[in-house]
């Protein structure tokens, strides 16, 4: 095995600490400050080039010396470094260059861990992505229904490492999971993945949402209106609408069928979310959908943003959240 090639450089949204005042800008300032403290990780701190900078930043972040503009200029001269992960916090949009330029973007909620803590997982990130080059072949099982975009992304997989594919339930029956560095579980959110849905329920490991809303295997699996019904008291409790309970009781598959999963907005999203050790999903809007399916102060692990319309770059991140023992990044 060749020598590591070292972390990842962190492109490190700060954008939100030019706002003091506003929800979570102490909360990214401290991060931020919390990130230079743990080394040379850090490659650009940026800053929103339509605010200010506020004398009262953090003295450490002021004199980094690392402050730039988020401009697609400054974004494409770091990635010149050398690998590099994009680190926002809480709600910020994530800017188009980012995404055009494919650089993995990494979300952090905010206010959910102290800033140490919080710097502490970002810095474990940026050393497994940059040493997913260095480290020889992994081990991949995939876990996907057939589709172009499955195939493509399992293609591109086949190129960094030994990929495995199954369909569904298949990895669980006849292989064991100890085999593998790691396991995806790849999502399309319709009736075809449910035995990728149950296999992702009994194996953790990286889950891909190509689609965040999960309702429609939920129907395929519960197959009748009070069965959706029970699948909703067992995911949501006391925050199930009770208007679709009473319908789909009655057998009324109307009290939840798409045009109310809409009103609800509720994904079906919590069983394979809570047991993965990361999730990707295609847009910061996923994103904060997926956040919102969890509850308020319900366990969520770390949910980053990534295009599959570029296989490449999907796999390279997919292969950044995995370690060598199969386990994924915090």
């Amino acid at each position: 095995m060749s020598a590591a090639a070292g972390p990842a450089g962190l492109l490190v949204d700060v954008g939100a600490a030019q706002r003091p005042g506003t929800a979570g800008a102490g909360f990214v300032e401290e991060c931020a400050a919390a990130l230079l403290a743990r080394g040379d990780a850090v490659r650009a701190l940026l800053l929103d080039p339509g605010a200010p900078i506020p004398g009262t930043l953090h003295s450490r972040v002021l004199g980094s010396g690392l402050l730039r503009w988020n401009t697609a200029s400054e974004v494409r001269r770091a990635r010149s470094g050398g690998p590099c992960v994009y680190v926002t916090f809480g709600e910020a949009a994530v800017p188009p260059h980012v995404e055009r330029l494919g650089v993995p973007v990494v979300v952090m909620a905010t206010g959910d861990a102290a800033p140490a803590e919080v710097a502490e997982r970002v810095v474990a990130l940026a050393l497994r992505a940059g040493d997913v080059a260095a480290a020889g072949p992994m081990r991949v099982a995939f876990v996907a229904a057939a589709s172009p975009r499955n195939r493509a992304l399992a293609g591109a997989l086949a190129r960094r490492c030994e990929v495995d594919t199954f369909a569904g339930g298949a990895l669980a029956g006849t292989v064991s999971p100890a085999e593998y560095d790691g396991v995806v579980h790849a999502l399309s959110g319709d009736g075809g993945d449910l035995e990728v849905l149950r296999s992702a329920r009994r194996l953790p490991g990286v889950l891909w949402l190509h689609e965040v809303s999960l309702a429609d295997v939920y129907r395929a699996e519960a197959r009748t209106a009070v069965g959706l019904a029970a699948v909703l008291r067992r995911l949501y409790g006391e925050r199930a609408p009770a208007p679709a309970l009473e319908a789909l009781d009655r057998g009324d598959a109307l009290g939840f069928d798409p045009a109310a999963e809409r009103r609800y907005g509720l994904l079906l999203s919590s069983e394979v979310v809570r047991g993965a050790r990361a999730v990707v999903v295609p847009d910061e809007r996923a994103a904060r959908r997926l956040r919102l399916d969890q509850g308020a102060g319900g366990p969520c692990p770390p949910i980053s943003v990534c295009d599959v319309s570029d296989p490449d770059a999907a796999a390279t991140h997919l292969l950044s959240l995995l370690d060598r023992s199969g386990e994924a990044a915090a």
